[in-house]
Parts: structure tokens; sequence; C-alpha cells
């Protein structure tokens, strides 16, 4: 936790139970025991294709996606409500209550198999995406210069749509493609 002030404040402003709520686990909270593997609240069928790893994880060995991510046949098909969905949002949603609006699932263990809801905390998108170790842009941010060597400072960075552009490369890049553009048009007139 942060150092807090007199008056229970971080440097920032933020109580003390900010930190707290932030820094909580979803199951920390929980009045009820926190669900075991095998828990009779999921399907047996979800459990047949699950294993508990060495780190405590419940890995899907089920159908994964491209990311990773187990899925799960719920609903009928007779009577029209069968569909894919999540198996860590449903493990989730079933052991511990509604995803809140506006959040999405994070795993805190960076598993994105895991289906342990201890495992699993409610975020924002952004939030998720800058927790994630494989994010370029966390790699971005933190350049100081471009790849030529020019610095990203106030005078020499341009600003587009939540993008950082070198000013020097881009008046570089377009003194060269003037210079393409007339070639072309000499040619054209020949």
């Amino acid at each position: 936790m942060s150092v807090l002030n007199k008056s229970g404040r971080d440097a920032v402003g933020h109580p003390a139970a900010w930190h707290q709520e932030r820094m909580s686990f979803p199951m920390q909270s929980q009045s009820i025991t926190p669900p075991t593997f095998g828990d009779p609240r999921l399907p047996e069928r979800l459990w047949r294709k699950t294993e508990l790893s060495d780190s405590e994880c419940w890995e899907w060995q089920g159908w994964r996606g491209t990311w990773g991510h187990g899925y799960i046949s719920v609903g009928s098909a007779k009577d029209g409500t069968n569909r894919l969905v999540l198996v860590h949002r449903l493990a989730y949603e079933t052991l511990v209550g509604p995803i809140p609006e506006g959040l999405e699932i994070d795993h805190l263990c960076r598993n994105p198999c895991c289906l342990n809801p201890s495992h699993l905390q409610p975020v924002t998108h952004r939030e998720n995406l800058d927790r994630s170790p494989f994010a370029w842009w966390h790699k971005r941010r933190a350049l100081t210069h471009c790849p030529q060597g020019h610095p990203y400072d106030a005078q020499n960075t341009i600003w587009r749509y939540d993008h950082r552009y070198c000013r020097a490369c881009k008046a570089v890049d377009q003194k060269r493609r003037r210079r393409v553009r007339a070639e072309e048009r000499r040619k054209e007139k020949k």
C-alpha cells in the first residue's frame, strides 16, 4: 500500500479504502467460502476438461481460441439457446457473481486458460491492456527517442488519436514523397 499522509490519503489524494479496493482479490471480499476445484455449481462436463496446475490454476483442456481462452457450449440446440461462452467468464459469473457493466475479466495469473475465480478480477478494458506483459504499447511508452534517434519532446512530437509521431522524421518523409512525386510528373511529361 502507498504511504498515507495525516488525513489518510496518498500523494495523489486517494483515500486508504481506494487502495484496499484496487489491490484486493475478488474472492477476498466474499463472505462465503471461496470456490474449490470441482465445485458442483459448475457443470460436470466442464470439470472433466479442467486440470489443476501446480500454480493453483484451473486450466481448461478443452477447445481454446486464438488467444488461449477456453470455450464451452451451453444451452440446448433443440430450443435454440445453444451458444459458446468463455469458460473463465462462466466460472466467474457462476461462482462469484455477475461481471459489472463496462468491465471485463483480467487473469491475475496471466494464464488465459485459467478459470479459477480467485485468479480473475473484473477491470476496465484499458486496465486489462495496461496490465498485459505482452502489450507492445508498454515498450512504446517507455521510449524517449524515435528509431532514428530524434527525441520525443514537446517540440518534436506530433500527437494524433493517442499516437505520437516524430516531427523531424515526418518532415524527412514529406520531402522524400514530394521528390518522388516530382520525378513521376517529369517522367509523365516526357
